[in-house]
C-alpha cells in the first residue's frame, strides 16, 4: 500500500492470449484423457477389477469431449444443451441398472478382498441385492457397468472445476483419490497406470500459472481474448519435487523390494507393547492356528512356544445312545485294561482320540502363499446347494452305508481363552447347519471353514455337534453300497465285489447271492431278483472306459433313466445330483498345481517310489480307494528322509517353497509338509487342500486345555462319498505333539519309537532339472485377486544363485549412477531454460511488460538478501516504474527500463558475493543468480 497514492501494487501477472473454443477443448481433453488413463488405470488394476477396456475407453473418450464442450461453451444458458447427454446417460443408467448395481456390489467386495489381504482377515463382503439366473451372470460386465455409470459425474466435475472455475486442485484430488484408495493399504497398481498419472501431475504443475486464474480480468480492465496468468507461463521447477520423489521410490524399489520388506524393529517393539499394554493380543496374533485369511510363506520363520493355553475343549461322545463309550474293560479275574469304544459293527471313529479344529483352509497355491478361492471360484461355489462341512451328516441321514460308517454324532463346546477370537475353530464334519451357527455368530467361508460376524469381538465360546468317521467312500461305493444294503442286505462293498466275479456271500440273514459272472443277473438264493445293481455297474465301467485310466469313481454320475433312480425319495436324489455338481467344482478347483511344478514333483515322485494308483491296481483301480493309502506313502517318505524342526532354513526370495522343502533343505515344520503333501496329491489326481487351527485331544472326559504348541497345519483330501477328510503327513517329534495319535506328547518320550530320518547318503537322488525356474513367474492357475504371483521354483546350486544377485547389484549399481545422471541433468536443463526464458521476458519489444517482469526479478533478488544480512527497504523507484508500466498509457523509455535491469545486475552480482553457500546452491540451481 502506498501512503501517499493508497494504491496497491500487486504481484505483477501476464496477458496470454486466449485460445479458440476448439483448441481449447483439444487441450483439456488430452488432459483428462491422460487423467482418467492414470487414475482409473491405477484403481482397476490394483484391486484386479475385471471390465471390458474397449467399453471403458469407448465410454471415457465421450464423456471427456462431453464434459470439456460444455464447459468450454460461454453462451448464455447453455444448461440447456447440456440436458440431452445427461438424458442419454440417466436411461443408460436405468436400462442398465441391475447390472450395474452388481458391478458396484462386486467391485466393493473386490476392494474388499484386497483389503483383507493386507490385513490377514477376511473382511466381510457385501450381498448382492437380488439374485440373477446363472446363464445371465457376467462379472466383467457387471464391473464394466458400474464403472461406467461413474465416468460421467467423475469428468464433468473435473471439466466444471478446471475449465470453467479454474480450480487446479480439482485434478489433483479426484484423480489422486483413485490411487489412494489403493495406496493406503500398500496395494501396488500396474506400472503403466501408474506412470500415465505421475505423467498427468506433472503436467498440472508445469502448466499451472496459465491453467489457473480469472480468465480475461487485468486489474479494473477487460481485454477480449485474453486471459490473465501468473508471474510466469510454466514453473519447470516445480517438476524437481516430483522428480526428486519418483527417484528415491525407484532406489527404494530397487534395493529394498517389496517381497523383502520386514517389519522394522521398531514397529514390532510398538506392536508388542500394544499387545502387552492393552491386552489384545487375541486381536493382532498371527501365524500358524490363527489365521483366517492367508498364509504368507515368507513368515514361516522360526516358531517358539510359551505353552499358553489356547483353547478349551470338551467331547461328550455319550450324548448320542447310537454309541457305546466303553474306554475300560474288567474281565473276571480282575483285569483291567483299555479298549477303543466300538459301535454295534465294530467300526471305531478315526477322530475317538483327537479332533482337527481349522480356522482356514488354502485353496490357491501361488508359490509363496496359500490363498482362498479366487472370485471365480467362490462365484461359482455360491450358485451350488450343498454345504461341504455339512456332506457327510447328510449322506448318514439319507444314503447310510453300513458297512463303514454309523450315525455316530458327538456334542463339542469351545472356549477361546487365548487364540484370535475372530477364527472359529471347527471339525471336519459338521451337524450343526446354518440357524444353529447364526446364533453364535458364526457364518461359512467358501466351503472350508467358519469365521466369526463380528470384527471387535470375535465369538469366544460355542457349541456344536460333530461327526464320528471311519473310513473314507468314494461316490460310486457310497450309492452302490446303500442301494445292496436296501435291496438286498449286503452290508459289505467288498462283498459285492466278490459276487461281481462269481463268488458266493452271504447276506445278514445267512443267505447267499451270487452274481453270475458275465451276466447282467443277480441271483439271490439262485433267484433273479433283477439288474439294477448290474446296471450301475455297467454304467460305471461305460463313464470310466470314456474317462481313461485313472478316471476317479467320484466323478460317476448315477444313470437317471434306470428304475432305481425312481426308487429313491425326493430327498435322496436331491442330495445326489447336488453331490454330483459339487464333485465336479472340487476336480476343477482342488487339482490345479503351478505348470512348472508338474514336472520337479513328477520327479520326486519317482525318485521316492511313490505310485499314485500302486494300491488301486492291485484291484480295480475305479472301485477301491486309493488316497488314503498313496497319503500314508507320502507320510512314510517324509519320516524316513525329512526331519522335523522348528527352526527350518528359510528358501530364497527367488524359490518356491515346496520345490525348497522338497529338493533342497528337507527340514520344516507342519506347513511345509503339509503344503508338499497337499501338492504331491493333487499332482497324482487326488483332490486335496491346505488346512491348519489346532489339534485337541478328543478322547479325554471333561474339559481338556489345548495349550499353542498344538498349533497345526495337515491335509484334507476328497472322497465324494464321505466329504473332506483330515489326513496326517508331519512325523511326531518331541516338541510337535499334535501328530501323535491323541494330539498330547507321550509321559515316556524317551522310550517313544520316534521316527528317525535316514542318512543323507541314503536319499533318493533327483533327476537334474533342465530348466531352472529361479527368477521367473510361477504361474498359478487361479491367482488370488490382489495377490501378485510368486517367483517360480528352481534348483540350481547356491553358485548360480549368487552370481545372479551379483549381476542384479551390478545393474542396481548402474540404474542408480544412470538415474543421478538423469536427475542433475535435469537440473542443469531447467536453469538453462529460466536464464533464457529471463533474458527473453527482458528483450522483448514491449517495454512495459519487459518492466513487470524486470520488477518482479528485482522482488525475488530482495527476498534472497536476507540472507546476506541487514537489507534496506527496496527503492520508491522500482515501484514508481512498475506503477507506469502497468497502469500509465505511456510506455517506459530506453533509459528507465535500463534502470530496472542494471539494479538487478547489481543485486545479483551481491547476492553471488554474501549468500551463504547452501542458498547460493539453490539460488544458482533455480536460475536467480
Amino acid at each position: 500500500m502506498d501512503r501517499d497514492t493508497g494504491l496497491t501494487l500487486d504481484q505483477p501477472r501476464l496477458l496470454l492470449k486466449e485460445n479458440g473454443a476448439l483448441g481449447r477443448a483439444v487441450f483439456y481433453g488430452a488432459l483428462m484423457a491422460l487423467g482418467g488413463l492414470g487414475g482409473w488405470g491405477c484403481f482397476i488394476t490394483a484391486f484386479q477389477v475385471p471390465v471390458y477396456t474397449p467399453w471403458l475407453v469407448v465410454m471415457g473418450l465421450v464423456c471427456i469431449a462431453f464434459s470439456v464442450w460444455r464447459q468450454t461453451d460461454s453462451r448464455k444458458r447453455g444448461w440447456r444443451v447440456s440436458l440431452p447427454g445427461w438424458a442419454a446417460w440417466l436411461l443408460m443408467v436405468i436400462f442398465r441398472f441391475d447390472a450395474a448395481a452388481h458391478g458396484a456390489v462386486r467391485t466393493v467386495n473386490f476392494m474388499l478382498d484386497c483389503y483383507g489381504a493386507k490385513l490377514n482377515y477376511d473382511l466381510p463382503t457385501l450381498r448382492l441385492p437380488y439374485s440373477v439366473g446363472a446363464a445371465q451372470v457376467d462379472i466383467t460386465g457387471e464391473c464394466t457397468s458400474f464403472i461406467m455409470a461413474l465416468l460421467l459425474p467423475f469428468f464433468w466435475s473435473m471439466a466444471r472445476m478446471w475449465v470453467r472455475s479454474r480450480n487446479n486442485r480439482a485434478p489433483f484430488g479426484l484423480t489422486g483419490a483413485l490411487l489412494l484408495l489403493p495406496m493406503s493399504f500398500s496395494i501396488l497398481p500396474a506400472g503403466w497406470a501408474f506412470a500415465a498419472l505421475l505423467m498427468f501431475w506433472c503436467m498440472l504443475l508445469l502448466l499451472a500459472p496459465s491453467l489457473t486464474g480469472n480468465e480475461g480480468v487485468v486489474g479494473r480492465f477487460r481485454k477480449k481474448g485474453y486471459k490473465a496468468s501468473g508471474v510466469a507461463v510454466a514453473r519447470p521447477t516445480a517438476l524437481l519435487l516430483l522428480l526428486g520423489v519418483g527417484l528415491c521410490m525407484g532406489l527404494v524399489y530397487m534395493y529394498a523390494p517389496p517381497d523383502t520388506y520386514k517389519r522394522p524393529q521398531l514397529a514390532e517393539n510398538l506392536r508388542t507393547a500394544v499387545r502387552e499394554g492393552i491386552g489384545s493380543s487375541q486381536y493382532i496374533r498371527g501365524g500358524q492356528g490363527n489365521s483366517n485369511k492367508s498364509v504368507q510363506f515368507r513368515t514361516m520363520g522360526r516358531r517358539d512356544y510359551t505353552g499358553e493355553t489356547m483353547l478349551r475343549v470338551k467331547f461328550d461322545w455319550e450324548a448320542y445312545p447310537e454309541y457305546s463309550v466303553d474306554f475300560e474293560r474288567t474281565n473276571g479275574n480282575g483285569d483291567t485294561w483299555y479298549e477303543a469304544p466300538r459301535d454295534n459293527l465294530g467300526v471305531t471313529p478315526a477322530n475317538l482320540y483327537k479332533e482337527y479344529l481349522k480356522s482356514f483352509v488354502g485353496s490357491v497355491y501361488t508359490g509363496h502363499s496359500w490363498e482362498r478361492l479366487d472370485n471365480e471360484g467362490r462365484e461359482e461355489l455360491s450358485k451350488l446347494e450343498l454345504c461341504a462341512q455339512n456332506q457327510l451328516a447328510r449322506y448318514k441321514r439319507e444314503m447310510f452305508a453300513p458297512g463303514r460308517d454309523k450315525q455316530n454324532w458327538y456334542h463339542l463346546s469351545v472356549q477361546n481363552l487365548g487364540a484370535n477370537p475372530r477364527c472359529v475353530y471347527i471339525p471336519a464334519s459338521l451337524i450343526s447347519g446354518g440357524e444353529e451357527l447364526s446364533e453364535y455368530g458364526i457364518e461359512p467361508v467358501d466351503d472350508g471353514y467358519m469365521r466369526s460376524q463380528s470384527l471387535i469381538n470375535g465369538t469366544r465360546g460355542y457349541e456344536l455337534e460333530g461327526d464320528s468317521r471311519a473310513y473314507g467312500f468314494n461316490y460310486f461305493s457310497r450309492v452302490i453300497s446303500h442301494l445292496a444294503y436296501r435291496n438286498y442286505g449286503i452290508e459289505s462293498i467288498s462283498d459285492l465285489g466278490s459276487a461281481l466275479y462269481g463268488n458266493v456271500i452271504t447276506d445278514k440273514y445267512g443267505e447267499s447271492i451270487t452274481w453270475l459272472y458275465g451276466s447282467s443277473q443277480m441271483s439271490f438264493q439262485n433267484k433273479p431278483v433283477g439288474s439294477d445293481i448290474p446296471d450301475l455297474f455297467n454304467s460305471i465301467n461305460s463313464q470310466a472306459s470314456i474317462g481313461g485310466e485313472g478316471w476317479p469313481a467320484d466323478l460317476w454320475e448315477m444313470p437317471r433313466f434306470y428304475e432305481i433312480w425312481e426308487s429313491l425319495d425326493p430327498k435322496q436324489q436331491e442330495l445326489l445330483e447336488n453331490v454330483e455338481e459339487y464333485n465336479k467344482f472340487v476336480y476343477e478347483h482342488y487339482l490345479e498345481v503351478p505348470e512348472e511344478l508338474k514336472g520337479f514333483l513328477a520327479d520326486f515322485q519317482e525318485a521316492y517310489d511313490l505310485d499314485p494308483l500302486g494300491h488301486n491296481r492291485a484291484g480295480d483301480f475305479r472301485y477301491v480307494d486309493g488316497v488314503e493309502h498313496y497319503a500314508a506313502g507320502i507320510a512314510q517318505a517324509f519320516r524316513e528322509y525329512f526331519t522335523y524342526t522348528l527352526d527350518p532354513e528359510q528358501p530364497p526370495e527367488d524359490r518356491d517353497f515346496v520345490e525348497f522343502f522338497l529338493g533342497e533343505s528337507h527340514e520344516g515344520y507342519c506347513v511345509h509338509f503339509a503344503t508338499a503333501a497337499v501338492l504331491l496329491l493333487r499332482a497324482a489326481g487326488y483332490p486335496a487342500r491346505y488346512a491348519e487351527g489346532y489339534v485337541v485331544p478328543s478322547g479325554s472326559n471333561g474339559w481338556v486345555d489345548v495349550p499353542d504348541y498344538n498349533a497345526h497345519a495337515w491335509v484334507e483330501v476328497y472322497c465324494g462319498g464321505t466329504g473332506w477328510m483330515p489326513v496326517e503327513v508331519t512325523p511326531a517329534a518331541p516338541d510337535n505333539p499334535a501328530a501323535f495319535f491323541d494330539a498330547v506328547l507321550p509321559e515316556n518320550i524317551e522310550e517313544y519309537e520316534l521316527p528317525t530320518p535316514r542318512p543323507e547318503t541314503e536319499r533318493p537322488t533327483m533327476p537334474p532339472r533342465d530348466n531352472p525356474l529361479i527368477d521367473e513367474q510361477l504361474a498359478s492357475p487361479t491367482p488370488r485377486a490382489g495377490v501378485s504371483p510368486a517367483p517360480s521354483p528352481g534348483t540350481q546350486g547356491p553358485g548360480a544363485g549368487t552370481s545372479k544377485k551379483e549381476s542384479g547389484a551390478l545393474w542396481a549399481v548402474l540404474w542408480s549412477l544412470l538415474g543421478a545422471a538423469a536427475f542433475m541433468g535435469a537440473l542443469m536443463l531447467q536453469r538453462i531454460l529460466r536464464i533464457k526464458r529471463r533474458e527473453r521476458d527482458l528483450g522483448q519489444r514491449d517495454k512495459n511488460a519487459a518492466g513487470l517482469r524486470a520488477y518482479a526479478y528485482l522482488l525475488k533478488l530482495y527476498e534472497k538478501e536476507t540472507f546476506c544480512g541487514v537489507r534496506e527497504a527496496p527503492p520508491e523507484r522500482w515501484r514508481e516504474l512498475a506503477e507506469k508500466a502497468r497502469f500509465s498509457a505511456h510506455m517506459l523509455s530506453g533509459e528507465e527500463l535500463s534502470e530496472l535491469i542494471g539494479d538487478s545486475e547489481r543485486l545479483k552480482e551481491k547476492l553471488r558475493r554474501q549468500l551463504p553457500r547452501g542458498q547460493k546452491l539453490l539460488c544458482w540451481l533455480a536460475g536467480l543468480i
